[in-house]
């Protein structure tokens, strides 16, 4: 069932466009449009070409910048953006339009909708219409105002985007993150929550305005606000710091990344197990490798086993993941031991996929057909790639194959890894 606040949206929308066909059809009547002549009986009508006029233009015209304001009260944005793209094709008299609408009030889902095109299309004085309704309306205001007045790139507003941002409504927040990328002074405090959004959409926003903003900020206030917010008992915080430093690829994340894979809160850990996989440096290896050894459960395993693909991997590490690959003990954590071996290019790999790729036929191991399916195509797409140049012959299974090649193999330079899907 459609939410209430929508159907009055669709309510107003349909009686928006009711008013506006009801005036053209006054229009028409006043300006003496032809109508067809009563024919006699017996006589068929005749039909008369109605010339284009200027009217007629004028109609077109506003029933499309209607239809083009409706589209932006859409929640996908790539319909609003179409709907401004039709608009600024529209020319001159839809903007007028547009303006007019916008005058009735930008409370109401027409005027909000116009107040969305105006601050992308309109001149200063239009922006500055905006951001007043913005301003004048900012203790409650629509979702669609408040992205219009985040269009505006104003400075001035930063102060009520940032009353706004623990809103329960995600649109809201989503215009909060998008509304502080301009602000003179960095909100890099108010932007930290934001980046552990529950919503997506608001948490691509606020990282993509914190590089915006980082660069007008001090370097040590930056991992001060980072390091304050990872000591802070609220997880999603701590989340939110090591997303920062990520995003940023600031030589301070793995520091936090290895004190989050020791973290009490699950979502910290896989935050930070994320964090250190990106970083990628060597000294990311010990913290991951301790959670492929002791990780809480499969999942956590898995993860790290996996970040270690794009870690430079010392030795040591190598050899530990050789073991887990073919100690069997979980089917699943050994792929992806294995799966990492064979991205670093080392032939440990191949001896535990064979093993894997008849995991039905194990009698000691005990998985459902999903995880099979899983082990088993993935196992046999690595090994596809690592046999370029040694190819099983007709028939040949994959264990006879690496009896016949084992000796002699080298890992195959051009050889490519899938992903693991780790969270399966």
């Amino acid at each position: 069932m459609a939410h209430p606040s929508l159907r009055r949206v669709g309510l107003g929308v349909a009686l928006l466009g009711g008013v506006v066909f009801a005036a053209t059809l006054a229009t028409r009547s006043r300006h003496g449009a032809p109508t067809a002549p009563a024919s006699s009986p017996g006589t068929a009508a005749r039909p008369s070409p109605a010339p284009e006029t200027e009217e007629a233009k004028l109609d077109a015209m506003r029933h499309a910048a209607m239809a083009a304001l409706a589209t932006i009260l859409r929640p996908e944005e790539s319909d609003r953006a179409r709907a401004v793209a039709m608009l600024r094709n529209l020319g001159p008299g839809a903007l007028a339009f547009v303006r007019a609408c916008f005058g009735e009030g930008a409370d109401g889902p027409i005027g909000a909708a116009a107040a969305f095109a105006l601050a992308q299309l309109g001149d200063d004085s239009d922006r500055q219409a905006v951001a007043g309704a913005f301003l004048d309306d900012q203790l409650h205001p629509t979702p669609l105002l408040a992205l219009a007045a985040a269009e505006l790139r104003d400075p001035a507003l930063a102060a009520a985007f940032v009353g706004m941002r623990d809103s329960p409504d995600p649109e809201i927040r989503l215009a909060v993150a998008r509304g502080l990328r301009a602000a003179n002074d960095p909100p890099i405090e108010e932007l930290l929550p934001l980046l552990s959004d529950p919503e997506p959409r608001v948490r691509d926003a606020a990282e993509r305005a914190m590089v915006e903003v980082i660069p007008r900020a001090d370097a040590t206030a930056v991992r001060g606000v980072a390091e304050t917010a990872f000591a802070s008992a609220d997880a999603s915080l701590r989340i939110a710091a090591l997303r920062l430093g990520a995003s940023l690829d600031a030589p301070w994340v793995d520091e936090l990344a290895t004190r989050g894979v020791r973290d009490g809160d699950r979502s910290v850990r896989s935050e930070a197990t994320t964090a250190l996989g990106a970083v990628g440096t060597r000294a990311a290896a010990a913290p991951l490798l301790g959670l492929v050894e002791r990780g809480a459960d499969r999942a956590e395993r898995v993860q790290a086993a996996t970040a270690l693909g794009t870690v430079d991997a010392p030795p040591e590490t190598l050899d530990a993941l050789a073991r887990t690959a073919s100690d069997g003990a979980d089917p699943m954590v050994a792929l992806a031991a294995a799966r990492t071996l064979a991205a670093h290019r080392d032939p440990r790999a191949i001896p535990a996929l064979v093993r894997l790729e008849t995991v039905r036929e194990s009698a000691e191991l005990k998985i459902d057909d999903e995880d099979a399916d899983l082990l088993e195509g993935l196992s046999r797409r690595i090994l596809s790639s690592a046999s370029s140049g040694r190819a099983r012959e007709r028939g040949e299974s994959w264990s006879a194959w690496w009896q016949r090649v084992g000796k002699n193999y080298q890992f195959p330079t051009s050889a490519t890894v899938p992903d693991f899907p780790w969270n399966h």
